[in-house]
């Protein structure tokens, strides 16, 4: 079965437009009646309500489809770009009006699109509040915010582990991991976890779910495989190979 990661994507979308003409256009225009942007404007920013999402249900697949674009990413001359792990949109730039706050306009800044409040270490844009990963606006900005909302935790009294840098403790063969983001393609109707195999150096692809306290990890099986491209149309629920409770949670409550 063949699976493409958000890591590949977000390298992508980010490197191939930091060199984008809107850059340029931001940087010819006469902005002197501008503020500004704040010191800490530049970088990665997630938004609160897909890390809430995150929580609560633990299913990236379902977070995903409950928001639309939850990555903005500022770069160097105030241009900007709504991301989702799937895609992005054009790159535009920011026109600070105060210290504060700004808007969204296009890159000729003759068309205004959305305002937006810088607010302590917060950012306001479309309804929503978005909080600062980073600054190198890279998958690794983004990582360790993702994990903790989902697995970081002690499992089993402690005998197994998962840090927020992506490594995991006590898990058999298995020393790293990666949680798949991007679910809109076929194939993906369950969430994945992508598991290092420390031996063989291989990555492998489980599906993980959560039950209360309790994280299942499964072998993926697949439904409807296409028998001469190997590509997987559906998943099926497939065998626990491991059931981790995390003991920290039953304390909380």
């Amino acid at each position: 079965m063949k699976y493409f990661t958000i890591y590949l994507l977000l390298i992508g979308t980010l490197s191939s437009c930091s060199t984008s003409s809107s850059d340029s256009t931001a940087d010819d225009l006469k902005t002197e009646s501008y503020f500004k942007l704040p010191k800490n404007g530049h970088g990665l920013w997630i938004s609160k309500s897909y890390l809430a999402h995150l929580r609560e249900f633990k299913s990236p697949r379902e977070a995903q489809d409950k928001e639309l674009d939850f990555l903005i990413s500022i770069r160097n001359l105030d241009t900007i770009m709504y991301l989702s792990f799937h895609e992005g949109a054009a790159w535009n730039i920011i026109l600070m009006e105060s210290e504060t706050k700004g808007a969204v306009y296009s890159p000729d800044s003759t068309t205004k699109y959305d305002e937006l409040v810088f607010e302590k270490n917060l950012l306001v844009v479309k309804g929503d509040t978005f909080v600062k990963t980073g600054n190198s606006n890279t998958e690794s900005d983004i990582i360790p915010s993702i994990n903790k909302a989902l697995v970081v935790g002690d499992y089993n009294d402690n005998a197994t582990s998962f840090k927020s840098d992506g490594t995991v403790n006590g898990l058999g063969g298995f020393k790293e991991f990666k949680i798949l983001l991007d679910y809109y393609d076929m194939g993906r109707n369950l969430d994945l976890i992508s598991l290092k195999n420390d031996s063989t150096e291989n990555w492998e692809f489980y599906q993980f779910n959560f039950v209360s306290d309790t994280l299942f990890i499964r072998e993926n099986e697949c439904a409807n495989m296409d028998n001469e491209s190997g590509d997987c149309f559906e998943l099926k629920e497939g065998r626990v190979i491991y059931k981790l409770i995390n003991r920290q949670q039953i304390t909380a409550n």
